[in-house]
């Protein structure tokens, strides 16, 4: 898919109350997750400040209408900002598999993004290791 064609079909403002809901799961947001989600709305062109002051709602009213590739992201984008503190709580786990629910996507959907994620991140972690000259081969 080209980047217009996501541009089209892609919905900021569903992506970005994902991002703040699960942000908010575990009682405040980390400045790390507010960092991300100030950066993700400054490139989407949001107005983070109005989406902070309304109310939550449920994507499953949305859902029929967001694309296979902006349900994905917004599943990804969950996990990733949920790890960025170092600390994947329950709470804003639970968030998230509630968020896959209302877009239409089971639990093996964030398990797989779980896995993938890991997966990611230990690759750079080694490609880090790398560059200082502490990786060890075994």
């Amino acid at each position: 898919m080209e980047t217009k064609e996501l541009q089209k079909s892609f919905d900021a403002t569903a992506y970005l109350k994902a991002l703040i809901a699960v942000a908010l799961a575990d009682g405040g947001m980390a400045p790390e997750e507010l960092n991300f989600i100030e950066v993700q709305a400054k490139l989407l062109a949001q107005d983070l400040d109005h989406l902070l002051q309304e109310p939550g709602q449920s994507l499953k009213a949305q859902a029929h209408r967001l694309s296979p590739k902006t349900k994905m992201i917004i599943i990804r984008d969950c996990i990733s900002m949920a790890h960025m503190d170092k600390d994947y709580a329950a709470s804003e786990r639970e968030r998230i598999l509630e968020i896959a629910r209302d877009l239409g996507l089971g639990p093996e959907e964030v398990i797989k993004w779980e896995d993938w994620l890991s997966d990611y991140w230990a690759i750079l972690d080694r490609g880090d290791q790398l560059m200082e000259g502490t990786f060890l081969v075994s």
